[in-house]
């Protein structure tokens, strides 16, 4: 089966590879294109990211399918080898910061971004009534931090599609408001 993927900077390439094949199959035979090594790539897939053990089957990719290749940025996302799944209790020394432990939650004042539309004081309100106002503030403050990553990666071709497909709504809109 043929493959295609979305390389950064608008340009693709086709994989030929077996239906049975690992996403890392994949990953290797991208290396050996575009120069990319395999730990530094993401692929994705209808807005999904791809496992590495899964295969072409698992994620149903059909002959011909598009995968969109992201770079993952350098040190990104422990390895479940290196990762703790236990918080550490190691007090952190600062020669500013009185010592603190890394698992103690910081206390610290969080003002909404500049807010045009209303979206964040929003979302605060509604946390606002469903958590302490303690957890709603670390629930917006982690949503917020979600927002921004997923807004830092998008790629030219991501922003573009929205923008076509938000144009074209609009278009639609204008001409059924005509007739």
């Amino acid at each position: 089966m043929r493959i295609l993927v979305k390389v950064l900077k608008g340009s693709e390439c086709a994989v030929s590879i077996s239906s049975g094949a690992s996403i890392m199959d994949i990953k290797q035979q991208l290396q050996s294109q575009v120069s990319i090594p395999v730990d530094q790539q993401k692929l994705i897939y209808q807005g999904k990211a791809l496992l590495d053990e899964k295969t072409i089957e698992h994620y149903k990719i059909g002959d011909g399918a598009k995968l969109f290749l992201m770079l993952k940025k350098p040190g990104a996302g422990a390895t479940p080898a290196t990762s703790s799944s236990t918080p550490s209790q190691t007090p952190i020394k600062s020669p500013d910061v009185a010592p603190m432990a890394v698992d103690t939650p910081q206390e610290e004042e969080f003002t909404l971004p500049d807010d045009p539309s209303g979206f964040w004081k929003k979302l605060s309100d509604f946390l606002k009534r469903h958590f302490t106002d303690k957890d709603a503030i670390k629930v917006l403050k982690e949503f917020k931090k979600n927002h921004d990553r997923g807004l830092n990666s998008l790629s030219l071709d991501d922003i573009e599609r929205l923008a076509a497909n938000k144009l074209r709504n609009e278009d639609k809109l204008y001409h059924s408001l005509r007739s």
